[in-house]
């Protein structure tokens, strides 16, 4: 249904427009990675992950890069949160103990080093997958 209505195109082209059109592979991981993140402030996780990866992966060829690292990419970001009430196994902690075992600021320290440890990986997997060719 996306494919067929041309959604995959329209985002590949905003990509595309966003990165220059440079074929720089890794400024259009970065922002498919940044698009994830941005998408999560707005979504809970598992509508933004299935978002993310059924409209991005058909888009991969349009921006020069292997599906799978577009799949990987939107499947780890799709697990990040900033705001506590974002990530609903955090939720359901915070309710089985009657929001006694942690505190939102350690909630809020926590999802940040979570998709800060995620971009990190994922641009660490870079050279690794350039290096085997899915880049």
């Amino acid at each position: 249904m996306l494919h067929s209505g041309g959604v995959d195109r329209w985002i590949a082209g905003m990509i595309t427009s966003i990165t220059g059109s440079t074929g720089n592979p890794v400024l259009a991981i970065a922002t498919v990675a940044v698009l994830g993140v941005g998408l999560r402030l707005i979504l809970p996780m598992v509508p933004a992950g299935f978002l993310l990866i059924v409209t991005l992966v058909p888009a991969a060829p349009q921006l020069g890069l292997s599906g799978w690292a577009v799949g990987f990419v939107c499947s780890v970001v799709a697990f990040t949160w900033l705001l506590p009430r974002q990530y609903e196994v955090l939720r359901m902690v915070r309710e089985a103990t009657d929001g006694e075992l942690f505190t939102d600021r350690q909630a809020v320290l926590v999802g940040a080093a979570m998709t800060i440890v995620a971009l990190i990986a994922i641009a660490v997997s870079i050279p690794y997958w350039r290096a085997i060719g899915v880049l």
